[in-house]
């Protein structure tokens, strides 16, 4: 009778147990020399990738460019998490030529903020430079500052990085903020964070030998007397780490297009 009742228990146990969901690992391939771009239904909140060779950045608050750091890396997977509480599993794996560049993640996937924005980059980029002479160099990559450009509530700063080494320039972090002018320690009370609306360009890696241009949309904004705006890129496992400064009386300089 005793063994009857703690089976009855053990089954009373297993059937209470909650059902385990598992969902399939969507695949993507990825390669260096292009960009796949996963679009989802809402905004990201965070990612996570299996490996370090999986190089991945946001291009609006629901669009994550996702490229490879080498000509060939082992298959991985990137987690990502949307703000509908949904996570997204993927499987990485190297592909010379990937089957998809543009992934859209459910029939609500569309793309947001860049639409609105792209359209003036594109002017941005083909029009003459409105600066010249700001550029700073680290173990022969530099950054070179083309100009600003103004649009109704929108600037757009021109931006030209060029790799003249053998050695790839990955990047790991591209920062814009405002910062106290004279300042010897940094302090989150000295930074403020300038959030672009829209990087256009390539900002995951620079190949050796070669160059790109950036476009980056900001709001409309002016600098105090005792301020500067900075770029900050920095280069992932590596120490050639590059700075730009402006100043106010060089934002007055914009072009209104």
């Amino acid at each position: 009778m005793l063994k009857l009742f703690f089976l009855l228990l053990f089954l009373f146990e297993v059937i209470a147990l909650p059902a385990q969901v598992f969902s399939e690992s969507l695949l993507v391939e990825i390669c260096t020399n292009k960009t796949v771009s996963l679009v989802f239904p809402s905004n990201i909140i965070s990612t996570d990738r299996g490996s370090e060779q999986v190089m991945v950045q946001k291009a609006a608050d629901n669009i994550l460019k996702v490229k490879s750091a080498k000509d060939s890396c082992r298959e991985t997977n990137l987690t990502v998490v949307t703000a509908d509480s949904r996570i997204y599993s993927f499987i990485i794996r190297f592909a010379e030529y990937p089957a998809h560049l543009t992934i859209y993640l459910g029939t609500d996937a569309s793309v947001k903020t860049v639409n609105k924005l792209e359209p003036f980059c594109n002017k941005v980029i083909k029009m003459k430079p409105s600066m010249m002479g700001l550029q700073y160099s680290s173990g022969k990559v530099s950054l070179q500052m083309f100009g600003w450009y103004v649009h109704d509530q929108f600037m757009f700063c021109k931006l030209k990085i060029e790799n003249r080494s053998q050695i790839g320039y990955d990047i790991e972090q591209l920062r814009f903020y405002l910062r106290d002018n004279n300042t010897i320690r940094r302090t989150a009370s000295q930074e403020i964070n300038q959030q672009p609306l829209l990087v256009s360009g390539d900002t995951l890696a620079i190949k050796g030998r070669s160059a790109r241009v950036w476009i980056i949309a900001l709001n409309k904004f002016t600098i105090p007397d005792d301020k500067h705006f900075e770029v900050e890129v920095l280069e992932k496992n590596g120490g050639r780490h590059l700075y730009l400064r402006v100043y106010n009386r060089q934002l007055m300089l914009a072009k209104e297009f």
